[in-house]
């Protein structure tokens, strides 16, 4: 399973998106700010695919986004925007 193989680094991002996205909308009614996405993707740069799959966002956007820009960042920001919204 995918969850098993993915390591406790991975996991804990994973969590602290979840969480903060839900801590935002129980205290706002509101998806996740702009900086909180800002925030996340600076921590998650490199790992952003890994969290992405498990988010279960779809390869080929994965792919568009990396052909879109090789800035990790810039990838990361992309694929929590399309997360927060869908």
């Amino acid at each position: 399973m995918l969850s098993e193989k993915l390591s406790e680094f991975d996991l804990r991002y994973k969590h602290s998106i979840i969480c903060i996205g839900k801590a935002d909308l129980a205290d706002d009614d509101q998806p996740l700010s702009k900086d909180h996405v800002i925030l996340l993707a600076e921590k998650l740069e490199d790992d952003w695919k890994k969290v992405a799959v498990e988010l279960n966002i779809p390869e080929d956007n994965i792919e568009y986004w990396e052909s879109e820009t090789s800035d990790k960042q810039e990838q990361a920001i992309k694929m929590l925007t399309n997360w927060k919204v869908n």
